[in-house]
């Protein structure tokens, strides 16, 4: 009997199998380690967007490990006001030997990684991208320390709920606050990764 694979998931502003600063960065998982206790059966890492959404983030994920042209979908692109396609892993082919229901894997997300490995089942359960995925494809979702009821310290940090004219709530980032710093913090990261992507990568 082999063990399915597992497929580790990271965190807002953070990295998989590929290392920050040109590779001198730390490792976010300690894959080494998580591999000797798991012989005999892949452990992968995707690299997916720093500070993306999570329909973003699975979309990228789901493209690296069957090694395929990342696709966000036509209407969610529209919507976002962004492209419809990123990168694409068909020249350097898939993380995964194999995956379909036949060969399912354990999804596990670190913090915001967590909420993006659901969003992955539930998009593999609707056959989002047309190629027969379903429910059956995933053995195990597992989210360590991640906000999947939300999060109530942005709002402690600076993040207000203001309610406009035509009655539509909103959050907005107080300027000067926390949270305003950090939030211009992810997109400075995001703007240096679309720049020069040779710095996030060894």
């Amino acid at each position: 009997f082999q063990m399915p694979p597992i497929v580790l998931i990271h965190g807002l502003l953070g990295w998989g199998e590929e290392r920050p600063l040109f590779g001198l960065a730390p490792t976010y998982f300690p894959l080494e380690h998580i591999r000797s206790l798991w012989p005999g059966s892949q452990v992968v890492a995707v690299d997916v967007g720093a500070a993306s959404s999570d329909h973003d983030r699975a979309c990228e994920a789901f493209a690296q490990l069957l090694g395929l042209l990342v696709d966000y979908g036509a209407e969610h692109a529209e919507s976002c006001g962004h492209t419809r396609f990123g990168d694409d892993f068909r020249s350097k082919g898939g993380l995964l030997e194999r995956w379909d229901a036949s060969n399912p894997v354990h999804l596990i997300g670190h913090s915001f990684g967590g909420n993006t490995a659901l969003a992955l089942f539930n998009m593999l359960a609707q056959d989002h991208w047309g190629l027969g995925t379903s429910a059956d494809w995933v053995v195990s979702v597992t989210a360590i320390c991640s906000p999947l009821r939300g999060a109530s310290l942005p709002f402690f940090l600076g993040l207000e709920t203001v309610t406009d004219e035509e009655g539509c709530c909103r959050n907005l980032v107080r300027q000067g606050s926390l949270t305003h710093a950090i939030t211009a913090s992810c997109a400075a990261v995001i703007k240096l990764q679309c720049w020069w992507p040779r710095l996030f990568k060894p």
